[in-house]
């Protein structure tokens, strides 16, 4: 678009003041017929301006007229619009640029979901470790008390 409105802006000076480029109110009329006289070179000077305004009418021909050789009852075979259609743009390279990203992030999540759940898990072993040495500790504190009790009551005998 921009090289097409660039192109257009080259060629312009050159384009004869037609009366697609007039508005038919009388007021407009010589205003766009000054506009149009002060800027129009009806010869191009040199070849390089030629090829300029022959590569515009083929590409404005190209987008605006049927192709060489159309017969309006064949079959449409092969029609492509100017611009993508939804489900050329759901096939073509941006999306899947954006499926790549969403299975990126979806992988980034599982990921992080899965650390989670192996730090939840180390908690719960740290937990249960501490748990069963506290546990252990108080069995043997009992059984120390116990041979303690054992001894006093021995040498009282």
């Amino acid at each position: 678009e921009r090289k097409l409105t660039a192109l257009i802006e080259r060629v312009e000076p050159w384009i004869a003041a037609a009366d697609g480029h007039q508005q038919s109110s009388n007021k407009n009329h010589n205003n766009n017929m000054q506009h149009y006289q002060q800027r129009i070179r009806p010869i191009p000077t040199n070849m390089d301006q030629v090829n300029v305004i022959l590569a515009l009418a083929r590409q404005w021909a190209s987008k605006t007229s049927a192709p060489a050789g159309w017969d309006p009852s064949a079959p449409v075979i092969g029609f492509a619009t100017p611009n993508p259609l939804p489900h050329q743009l759901r096939g073509g390279a941006l999306a899947a640029l954006q499926l790549e990203r969403a299975q990126r992030q979806q992988q980034q999540r599982e990921q992080q979901q899965q650390q989670k759940e192996i730090i939840a898990q180390q908690q719960k072993a740290n937990a249960e470790a501490a748990q069963q040495k506290q546990e252990s500790q108080e069995q043997q504190k009992n059984l120390d008390r116990r041979q303690q009790s054992q001894q006093q009551q021995q040498q009282q005998q």
